[in-house]
């Protein structure tokens, strides 16, 4: 996995709903995902004032009338601006959640098993002293066989058994109190707390012997001066005060000795009593209460806290289950939304003064990795042999951490030196590539500079402002790139993922992610305010390329890697092919470098693919073509052509076309051509009502033994069989069109589950073709990759 941490299982933020902020006048719901959320749209629309929004999930951070409230609001003030935000607790969250809640169960019922023992010792002692001021009390105990009888022997047992009850309830009592506000192992709090206090023990020990020894000298010192006389230099009172204090530390040690001894003394006790060995029971059918966690069913999977009105708190809504117990259990892990400004370029040198500012944060990460703590920073960069000498320790330990985070950087060897000159510290970098000299950090590959500033900086963040989770938020992160670097900057985000979430706005087409069309939320700005759009990728992404004033066949010019194909619908179902074999976790390759285009006739295709191999930075190319008598003529055409050097794949079996290539293509593409003849509304009917989708569905499966299928459930001719029927049960003057159709089966397509795909061969060929496109133009993997991490500009 690139040496990169998985992530660890934590609260996710899933839902934030906004209203009256900013430019959002009415309510607007942002849905995130739990890795990377791509908040899309034109300049001025709205896309920061949205991430800025979330930024009112950390509970320091309250709406203002100026700049938070929208405009149009200004009476609303009490209600608006109004957020709420959905939080999806983790499987393991969930079940110490239901440990927690079982533990202040067990508290509360250990605490009255505590009281009726006590009720129960002082009732036995009252009834003992009774007994025992009365005379035939003794006589009635008094028996040959020595064994006490009568009331005050009764007394005595039940006054014994209260007693076991009321010190093994303490025990009880303290490894819970341990285990709810310590964190301690059930199993470990009464061993680690003993440990803890004998060491004390030791440690008081030994000052005590130390201050009996100051009391002595004292002692000793003030006798001297006596027997030099009264008038002596050395006589006065100083040498009784320091005698009076010695004494008294010595009596305050003593106190402390006892306290801790007796500390030490009951946890042994403890350890005896909850020894698993003894026997559990107190005494006939008596046991501890040890209630039973609440049904899994009962804890709730999502929270949602809100904030409404300018200057209020963040509140958790009602639960009904444990509802204290749940607001300082979210609290406490709530995620932070910290922001984080675009990396342009890293300043890797840093005075005292820029290291507290804004552009010294990328230094401050530095320093924190490095261990270098704050205490230390206003005397570090003065170079003396000292200092000099601690910025080699430095270098030290922040290559050790970066190498425990980072294995791609592990034969980088960073130095932190003084520059004596200007008065500052810089990073430079030791590259056993280049033996001459330190190189910069500040001259290193986009792809490092992304990465390794980012993580830094996101170091400097966690150490200023820990937290157990956070969303890192990012407003318009590849405004500077050229495409290629912003391509870079998308793998960097994916990269950072795999820790917390992350949320970034862009109007740019080229930061878009295609291998996860439905992290994408696009910002639209309307008469009553900004909205979102959830679904900016239907219809080959025209909502999101118009809104960003750019068509999608410009990203042409920016793609490295082209695959040609035959007819309109082939890029359709090729990226919703590979973006469900990315999501289901059958492919794990970057398919954003990619561009799936229909070249039309074969003319036109070698046209196309000579253009492109002219342009100064030519991409690789490949074409793939149908398994019919059409794609054989079109591959032996392409073959005579000269200069083009285009790989080609021609489909097998014979017969085959993309539409037989598809996931679960024999269950879905015929409820695809269903739903698109209902959707144009043609009907077979003589009072011209329209068919529904089901009816036009099981008219298809009527005529599915007309198409040819295996035993494995694959097609071939699929597309020319469905172009057949479709126009007989319909009154279509043309054939249904096979975009149309590949529209629906996207849909579809992506609406599946993954478990209904992976059955019998339902992905055995999209997977081969997967496969070949991957290989034959080397697509790279979605998280950076190693070798564009550490490449170094000087060296290219």
């Amino acid at each position: 996995m690139n040496g990169y941490a998985e992530p660890k299982h934590r609260m996710r933020l899933v839902k934030a709903t906004i209203a009256g902020y900013r430019s959002i006048r009415n309510e607007v719901e942002l849905t995130l995902d739990d890795r990377v959320t791509i908040v899309l749209g034109a300049n001025d629309h709205g896309k920061s004032n949205l991430l800025k929004a979330l930024s009112h999930l950390n509970p320091d951070q309250p709406f203002e009338k100026e700049p938070d409230l929208n405009w149009d609001c200004t009476t609303e003030h009490a209600t608006l601006p109004s957020a709420r935000y959905t939080l999806r607790l983790s499987d393991p969250e969930r079940e110490e959640l239901r440990e927690r809640e079982r533990l202040h169960r067990e508290q509360a019922a250990l605490q009255a098993f505590l009281h009726d023992a006590e009720d129960s010792w002082q009732a036995a002692h009252n009834l003992l002293q009774e007994q025992d001021a009365t005379p035939q009390a003794s006589e009635e105990t008094a028996q040959p066989d020595d064994k006490p009888r009568g009331k005050a022997a009764a007394a005595r047992r039940q006054l014994e058994a209260a007693q076991q009850r009321k010190e093994l309830a303490a025990a009880a009592l303290f490894v819970n109190h341990a285990v709810i506000h310590n964190g301690a192992a059930p199993s470990t709090a009464i061993a680690d707390a003993l440990l803890n206090a004998k060491l004390q023990l030791d440690a008081t020990h030994t000052s005590l012997a130390k201050a009996k020894e100051r009391v002595e000298e004292a002692e000793l010192a003030a006798k001297q001066a006596t027997n030099k006389g009264p008038n002596t230099p050395n006589s006065d009172s100083r040498l009784d005060k320091a005698s009076v204090s010695a004494r008294t530390s010595q009596r305050r040690l003593e106190r402390e000795l006892e306290t801790v001894r007796a500390n030490v003394t009951k946890l042994e006790h403890f350890t005896r009593l909850l020894d698993p060995e003894q026997e559990e029971e107190l005494g006939p059918g008596i046991k501890l209460p040890n209630p039973r966690a609440a049904p899994a069913s009962d804890c709730p999977t999502t929270v949602e806290l809100s904030r409404a009105g300018v200057g209020q708190p963040l509140k958790l809504a009602h639960q009904r289950f444990a509802p204290d117990i749940i607001e300082e259990f979210v609290l406490a892990r709530l995620p932070k939304v910290v922001e984080v400004r675009p990396v342009e370029k890293i300043s890797d040198s840093v005075n005292r003064r820029s290291l507290d500012a804004n552009e010294g944060i990328f230094m401050r990460g530095i320093f924190h990795y490095a261990g270098l703590p704050p205490e230390e920073w206003d005397g570090i960069f003065a170079r003396t042999d000292v200092t000099t000498r601690r910025l080699a320790d430095a270098s030290a330990v922040l290559n050790k951490r970066l190498r425990e985070s980072w294995s791609q950087g592990e034969h980088l060897d960073f130095v932190l030196q003084h520059d004596s000159a200007n008065k500052r510290i810089e990073l430079v970098i030791r590259d056993p590539a280049v033996e001459q000299q330190y190189v910069r950090v500040s001259r290193r590959s986009s792809g490092f500079t992304h990465f390794f500033a980012l993580k830094t900086i996101l170091n400097a963040h966690q150490q200023e402002a820990a937290a157990c989770a956070y969303v890192w938020v990012f407003d318009e992160p590849g405004v500077h790139l050229h495409p290629v670097g912003q391509h870079d900057l998308v793998q960097v985000m994916e990269t950072l993922a795999r820790m917390n979430q992350v949320v970034y706005t862009t109007h740019s087409i080229f930061m878009a992610n295609k291998n996860f069309p439905l992290r994408h939320r696009l910002v639209v700005k309307a008469d009553d305010g900004s909205k979102l759009d959830g679904k900016p990728f239907v219809s080959r992404w025209h909502s999101a390329t118009e809104a960003l004033g750019m068509s999608m066949p410009g990203t042409l010019l920016f793609a490295s890697r082209v695959l040609l194909v035959e007819g309109d619908s082939d890029p359709l179902l090729i990226n919703a092919v590979l973006q469900k074999l990315i999501e289901i976790g059958r492919f794990d390759r970057d398919v954003n470098s990619l561009v799936v285009m229909a070249s039309g006739p074969a003319t036109d295709t070698a046209a196309i693919a000579r253009i492109l191999r002219e342009t100064p930075s030519s991409p690789t190319i490949a074409a793939l073509l149908d398994g019919d008598g059409g794609g054989r003529d079109r591959q032996s055409f392409l073959k005579r052509r000269k200069g083009i050097d285009l790989t080609i794949k021609q489909l097998t079996p014979d017969g085959t076309t993309t539409e037989d290539h598809l996931p679960a293509a024999f269950e879905l593409y015929p409820k695809a051509l269903a739903a698109y003849l209902a959707k144009v509304g043609l009907t077979t009917t003589n009072n011209d009502s329209p068919a529904t989708e089901d009816e036009y569905y099981e008219r298809v499966m009527g005529r599915i033994d007309e198409l040819e299928v295996s035993s494995e459930k694959l097609t071939t001719g699929l597309a020319a069989w469905s172009r057949k029927i479709g126009k007989e049960l319909s009154p279509l003057i043309e054939k249904p069109s096979p975009v149309g159709v590949a529209r629906e089966y996207a849909l579809l397509l992506q609406a599946a589950r993954g478990d209904s795909l992976v059955h019998s061969h339902a992905l055995d060929r999209p997977r081969r073709l997967a496969d070949w496109i991957a290989e034959t133009l080397n697509l790279p993997s979605m998280t950076l990759a190693a070798s564009d991490i550490i490449a170094d500009n000087e060296l290219s």
